[in-house]
């Protein structure tokens, strides 16, 4: 079986090693058989190494194949709104004027900062507020608005739409995004760091996928590659390889005919220069290639 991206499996623990950058991280067996890495520094308080089962989220799967894996918050679900108690509201000043940070305590005793633009009014100290928790990656809670809706509701999940580039935007943290428009006319934006290489300008017209790429998550367009479809086989030239950090296989570093550079993982030390890999899927922006002869 192959392990799919937002999708939760039983994993179970066999060791604990601490690796050249002494840090100490879990040894997981998947429902693959395949064996996981988990850096127990980012969950603190989750007892995870006295367990004899862990449910794991697959949060990522990045272009290398690498897969990454969240396990379940021993309080908290995603898409779900918590009480959480206010330690304390700190005023700097600097040359934007006063900024107020709002820290909240979890059930773990973490402290969290809350943006403002979450809450309705700034709380005091030792009061109680109710938080959303959008997301949890690396045992970090993030919270979102609680939106009764997606911005994307009228878009099937799944489908392909026709879309428009209206404009490029800086957001108050420098990121830039492509605001484009769909066929109910409603605005959305796109981050232009993931698809600069498709060479998008305003006015132009592209055809994207809704999808979701985390459980929980909202949903999110995924233009058409240019040169890729998921499926399709690429042939590549392997430039040079290492020996994965969890001793589970080789990380392949190579380049296709295009120009463009990835990193594949193989269970094996891969023997030929040029090899074929197939399309797992697009991800935002970028194919993930997985070694034919493990399809």
């Amino acid at each position: 079986m192959r392990l799919e991206e937002g999708q939760s499996y039983r994993f179970l623990p066999l060791k604990t090693i601490v690796l050249p950058d002494m840090h100490e991280n879990l040894i997981l067996s998947g429902p693959d058989r395949r064996k996981y890495l988990l850096p127990l520094s980012y969950y603190q308080g989750y007892g995870l190494a006295d367990k004899n089962e862990i449910i794991c989220k697959v949060d990522k799967i990045n272009c290398t194949g690498r897969v990454f894996l969240e396990p379940e918050h021993p309080v908290y679900r995603e898409g779900l709104s918590y009480t959480f108690l206010v330690e304390e509201k700190l005023h700097e000043y600097g040359e934007g004027g006063e900024k107020i940070t709002v820290r909240v305590k979890d059930a773990l005793a973490n402290i969290i900062n809350v943006p403002l633009r979450l809450l309705n009014s700034v709380p005091e100290p030792g009061t109680v507020i109710t938080l959303k928790v959008e997301r949890i990656s690396k045992g970090k809670i993030h919270f979102s608005l609680p939106l009764p809706k997606d911005q994307m509701d009228d878009l099937n999940e799944g489908e392909w739409y026709d879309f428009v580039i209206e404009s490029v935007e800086t957001d108050n943290e420098g990121d830039k995004y492509f605001v484009v428009k769909d066929t109910n006319k409603k605005d959305h934006r796109l981050p232009v760091r993931y698809y600069r290489h498709y060479g998008f300008s305003p006015g132009d017209s592209f055809r994207g996928r809704i999808i979701r790429y985390s459980a929980g998550s909202h949903k999110s367009i995924e233009p058409e590659n240019p040169w890729y479809n998921p499926g399709d086989i690429v042939e590549v030239t392997v430039e040079s390889f290492i020996k994965d950090e969890s001793d589970t296989g080789w990380i392949a570093y190579v380049n296709d005919d295009n120009g463009f550079s990835y990193s594949v993982k193989f269970a094996g030390k891969p023997l030929n220069d040029r090899v074929q890999c197939s399309v797992l899927k697009i991800r935002k922006g970028r194919p993930v290639l997985i070694p034919l002869e493990e399809k």
